[in-house]
């Protein structure tokens, strides 16, 4: 079923299981999750040079890569929002030994695939893109807003500082 698949592709395994079976799905704390924010380079500038159909495809090929990325290194997708990729560690697992090294890894995998994905596939001389990255690792609250269109989110200072720090990050680095 479609809409079953599209749950499970949304939200973690256990809050896609508690949705399906109608179950409510109450705020739960994490002690220890670390999380990433990237953002594209001169993100407004390229959406006002570029058709919108480009952009989006510029976006979606961004993307999958970064998804292929999270597969390989254990990173849980949690949302985009225009350029930005929101991800994290240690949420579906809690006291993960390893989850800070590979959400490092998966950070430095970003920044290389972001610049292997041409801004624009018909006109290498647009260049490649550029993001900034910000990672922080802490307490957060994982939660599930709204009625009619439910969405996952994360709570928290750890959150606000993880994009703080991708905001004031260098292009092309990560802090």
């Amino acid at each position: 079923n479609v809409a079953c698949q599209v749950v499970n592709d949304v939200f973690p395994p256990h809050i896609a299981k508690a949705l399906l079976e109608g179950k409510a799905v109450e705020p739960e704390k994490l002690e220890m999750v670390s999380v990433f924010f990237s953002d594209i380079v001169s993100y407004t500038e390229l959406c006002s040079t570029l058709a919108a159909d480009k952009v989006s495809n510029m976006l979606d090929r961004l993307y999958s890569k970064f998804d292929e990325l999270s597969v390989t290194h254990g990173v849980t997708k949690i949302d985009t929002i225009g350029d930005a990729y929101l991800a994290t560690t240690n949420l579906l697992r809690n006291h993960d030994s390893d989850h800070v090294a590979r959400m490092a890894r998966f950070a430095m995998d970003a920044v290389v695939a972001a610049q292997g994905t041409l801004i624009d596939e018909e006109d290498a001389a647009k260049g490649s893109v550029v993001i900034r990255a910000g990672i922080h690792c802490g307490p957060v609250v994982a939660s599930v807003v709204g009625t009619k269109t439910k969405k996952f989110v994360l709570l928290g200072d750890t959150v606000n500082i993880a994009s703080r720090m991708e905001s004031t990050s260098k292009a092309g680095h990560i802090q």
